[in-house]
């Protein structure tokens, strides 16, 4: 009998290519044309809460977040926090 994998529970937190894209995007065709000035790296789900980029379901994930404030601290938090 052989097991299915299944994904971590992290998983759902993750940004996928198309929403870490679509806020690309945003910044590119001047949404939020006052982000520019600010010449700093951002991670991809500060991108996307910048230039109001959406999952289809609504949500704005920031996995790289989560990792930094939580599991890297050993700590438990709610996931829906950061999605």
């Amino acid at each position: 009998m052989t097991t299915q994998p299944t994904a971590p529970a992290d998983f759902a937190l993750s940004e996928s290519p198309r929403y870490v894209g679509r806020a690309i995007v945003a910044l590119a065709v001047g949404s939020r044309p006052d982000q520019m000035k600010h010449k700093k790296s951002v991670r991809s789900g500060e991108l996307a809460r910048r230039v109001w980029v959406h999952r289809p379901d609504g949500s704005q994930p920031d996995i790289w977040r989560y990792i930094e404030e939580i599991r890297d601290r050993g700590l438990q938090a709610n996931r829906n926090d950061y999605r």
